[in-house]
């Protein structure tokens, strides 16, 4: 049975004394009551510490207020509650010196309420106490274990100077903890010409331990440079331990390097997220109005070429102008995707990597060579995205790094999924250099990208190596372990229907103007867009600044053409085309983007795309695309279709003669390889061509095996650039 509550009353009315227990007691409470009348029995009834004091305001020889400061001198928490028979000024002065409640005699009924809502304040005041204390004494605890074990814990800032030092490793150097606080190093170690140097290389960027012997006791310090979302050393934290008795100090010591794994984990990780937005933010802003200025200047030269009554060297000037204008777009994209590689994102690290390769090359002018299989555990989710980070940020630090300093005309990028673990090399035949002699460098900065790329490995569980030797090129290989490949990772599905040109069926409409449509979320590329395409043939319909809009659009208009965006909200420009397709096959899509993708051309010819421009095209190459896709035909980015043919393995075959391939196909042979073309399915083939599904499935079969290629999509694309006329 739960001990009754302990009630002491100060009343000098016995039966007021009684009808506040009777009423606490019809309640439900189980109390034991006590009446005082006076300041004396008061005091002596404090030291029993009751559960509860209910106080009449106004006595012969004493009163509630003083009460209540009796009881708070005494430094007591005992809920105070004030009963009197009026509401008097003097009842609320004790509610402002801190009584817990008070009521009129009159209405007890509020008495239970009130005490109960009492009792369980004081309990959450007893709960804090308790927590506090705890607190306290594992603060305590904590510090007796950091003052206790030979260790020290200590932090630089950018200038040497103590903000931190903690440890009864300190003793040995004679000082007391956080007494260097404030104090520089070279004041501190004068004498130490070692602990000097240490210095000097953490702060250079590099994390390593050392040892040293100090007044007959042996450090070992681990060092860790403490780096701005800019890469930027701000300062250092150490960890040294007296290794004359290791057992000792081995937890501490772990528990501060993961501590410290951890932190970096979150700096790269806001860095990151950083360098993303800066990218999206010069992609969204800088990037597209750099894009609308070009066409407008494409705009402005043909008018000015046109023109009798400006001077001679005006259009001159004006190419020139526009020249660097267009060399402005390329390099905004080479700068977009080294500041945060918006391909990485939508396609993963192969694209993602192979494009950085070609584009490194192509600037120092190597040889490239890219080894390795073609789908990844990216593709199934078997690498984390940290891990995609981590690997591309490598694979850029070692091309950057070859680029300045190894004077290499060859570059191998190698990527090998395995099972459990992946790996990623980067090999150069420059002049390479003896790895431990650089990374002992003194120097700030000299070597950070060598400490970057093995500290990124160790964040995500994986290990790099780099091995060099002057005259014997360079190789930085990264590796990390992954999931099991799955069976479909290894066989992904091919799709079947591929559209690489539109049918010359206009859907009735009468020859005349160009109908075009502009999807863009950019408001500033649809007006550039207006503005070059200001030609007697060609009529704006409409504009979308989403996909949504854009197949809406497509569906109200009723556009010859619509001119689509790739990145766009709501829905992209990719699924806005296929969807487009599928319900207005008459309408030809070109896709119009500021990305250099090759995955992003194929994905685009799948999706029934007949052209594929980037941003920054010059103002006649974009109007002949309209005319040309109009007309039937397909127009994309010469380089692209070249580069997307040779990863299909179909380069060689048209630099041999695809013509030869296309002339030993029959005239049925290659009316149905002008179909495939087209986008048609095999049932729609056979309709148009009055053959059996079946007879068309052999033909399209023969197709295939006579121009060497693996399925209708590469036969699609070998007919396009050997430049087969459609039926």
């Amino acid at each position: 049975m739960a001990n009754p509550l302990s009630v002491l009353i100060l009343e000098d009315d016995p039966s007021d004394a009684e009808l506040l227990l009777e009423e606490l007691r019809r309640s439900g409470f189980a109390v034991a009551g006590q009446r005082v009348e006076d300041e004396a029995g008061y005091i002596g009834e404090l030291a029993r510490r009751p559960d509860l004091i209910l106080a009449d305001y106004t006595l012969p020889q004493f009163d509630a207020l003083q009460a209540l400061h009796l009881l708070q001198r005494q430094g007591l928490d005992i809920p105070f509650i004030v009963v009197t028979g009026t509401l008097e000024e003097s009842a609320i002065e004790c509610m402002k010196q801190g009584a817990t409640d008070y009521m009129l005699k009159g209405k007890l009924g509020r008495l239970a309420p009130a005490v109960t809502r009492a009792l369980q304040q004081q309990r959450v005041r007893d709960e804090q106490r308790r927590t506090e204390e705890a607190l306290r004494q594992s603060d305590e605890r904590l510090r007796a274990v950091i003052t206790s074990a030979p260790i020290v814990l200590w932090a630089l800032d950018d200038q040497c100077v103590f903000t931190f030092s903690e440890g009864k490793g300190l003793e040995p150097l004679g000082y007391e903890p956080g007494e260097m606080v404030g104090r520089s190093v070279s004041d501190i170690y004068s004498q130490a010409p070692q602990m000097l140097e240490d210095t000097r290389r953490a702060l250079a960027g590099e994390s390593f331990t050392s040892k040293v012997r100090v007044n007959g006791v042996t450090l070992e310090t681990r060092y860790s440079p403490v780096l701005d979302e800019s890469g930027l050393v701000t300062g250092i934290i150490g960890v040294a331990t007296d290794v004359t008795d290791r057992r000792l100090a081995e937890d501490e010591r772990d528990r501060a390097v993961q501590d410290l794994r951890q932190l970096s984990h979150r700096l790269l990780a806001l860095q990151e997220e950083d360098r993303r937005q800066v990218s999206y933010d010069i992609h969204d802003g800088l990037g597209q109005l750099i894009t609308a200025a070009a066409m407008h200047l494409d705009t402005l030269d043909a008018l000015v070429a046109s023109s009798h009554l400006l001077p001679a060297n005006a259009h001159a000037e004006l190419r020139s102008t526009s020249d660097c204008i267009h060399s402005a777009v390329v390099d905004m994209r080479r700068m977009i995707s080294d500041l945060g590689p918006l391909l990485l994102e939508d396609l993963g690290f192969l694209e993602a990597s192979k494009r950085l390769l070609e584009d490194t090359a192509e600037r120092a002018g190597w040889e490239a060579e890219f080894e390795g299989e073609l789908v990844l555990p990216g593709k199934d989710g078997l690498l984390e995205q940290a891990q995609e980070i981590a690997l591309f940020r490598v694979v850029q630090e070692a091309l950057s790094n070859a680029r300045k300093h190894s004077g290499t005309r060859k570059v191998r990028l190698t990527v090998q999924p395995g099972s459990g673990t992946f790996r990623v090399a980067v090999q150069d035949w420059g002049c390479g250099f003896n790895v431990e002699n650089m990374l002992r460098q003194p120097g700030e900065g000299h070597h950070i990208g060598l400490v970057s790329m093995r500290e990124r490995a160790a964040l995500i569980g994986g290990e790099c190596t780099i091995n060099s030797s002057p005259g014997q090129g360079t190789t930085v290989t990264i590796s990390v372990p992954i999931a099991e490949r799955t069976a479909s990772a290894a066989n992904p599905a091919s799709k079947e229907l591929v559209t690489m040109t539109e049918r010359k069926s206009n859907g009735g409409r009468t020859a005349g103007k160009i109908r075009v449509l502009i999807a863009d979320d950019h408001a500033m590329v649809r007006d550039g867009l207006r503005s070059i395409l200001s030609v007697d043939d060609i009529e704006i319909v409409g504009e979308a600044a989403t996909g949504g809009e854009a197949v809406e659009a497509v569906q109200t208009l009723g556009p010859d053409l619509v001119l689509m965006d790739i990145r766009m909200p709501d829905m992209d420009g990719l699924a806005a085309t296929e969807a487009i397709k599928q319900r207005s096959p008459d309408t030809s899509v070109i896709v119009v983007t500021s990305y250099e993708s090759k995955e992003y051309l194929r994905r685009a010819i799948e999706a029934g795309a007949a052209g594929y421009l980037l941003k920054g095209t010059s103002r006649e190459s974009f109007i002949t695309a309209i005319r040309a896709v109009r007309n039937g035909g397909s127009l994309i980015d010469a380089r692209l279709l070249g580069e997307l043919l040779k990863d299909m393995g179909l380069e060689e075959k048209f630099e041999h003669g695809a013509g030869d391939s296309l002339q030993c196909l029959s005239p049925r042979e290659r009316e149905v390889l002008g179909l495939l073309v087209e986008g048609l399915t095999n049932k729609e083939i056979a309709q148009q061509m009055h053959y059996s599904v079946g007879t068309v499935k052999n033909v399209v079969q023969r197709v295939i095996e006579k121009l060497g290629v693996s399925d209708r999509t590469q036969a699609a694309v070998y007919a396009v650039r050997s430049g087969l006329p459609t039926p």
